[in-house]
C-alpha cells in the first residue's frame, strides 16, 4: 500500500505517540482508526434510509475484524448515490 506524504502527515497529526493504526480499502483510501469510526457513523446514518436491506450487510463487513475487501464507506456511498440518481429512485 502506498500513502502519499500529504496523507501520512495528516494521519500522523492524529497520533499521540507516533504509531498509526490504519484501515485501508480496495479503492486505495485509508483512514486512521478514529477517522474510520466517524466515517462509518456518517455512512451508516446516510445509507440506511437509501438502501435499508443492503446497508446493514455493508456495515457488518466494515465493522468486522481483519481485511476489509471492499471500497471505503465514502466511495460506496458515492456509488450508491450515483446509481440512485441515474435510476431516479
Amino acid at each position: 500500500m502506498r500513502v502519499s506524504g500529504h496523507e501520512l502527515t495528516r494521519l500522523q497529526s492524529e497520533s499521540h505517540n507516533g504509531d498509526i493504526e490504519l484501515v485501508s480499502f480496495t479503492c486505495g483510501h485509508c483512514f486512521s482508526s478514529k477517522e474510520f469510526d466517524s466515517t462509518l457513523a456518517r455512512f451508516e446514518h446516510s445509507t440506511l434510509s437509501k438502501v435499508p436491506i443492503s446497508a446493514p450487510f455493508l456495515i457488518s463487513k466494515y465493522r468486522g475484524n481483519g481485511l476489509k475487501q471492499l471500497a471505503c464507506p465514502d466511495c460506496v456511498h458515492t456509488t450508491i448515490t450515483k446509481i440512485m440518481e441515474f435510476n431516479k429512485i
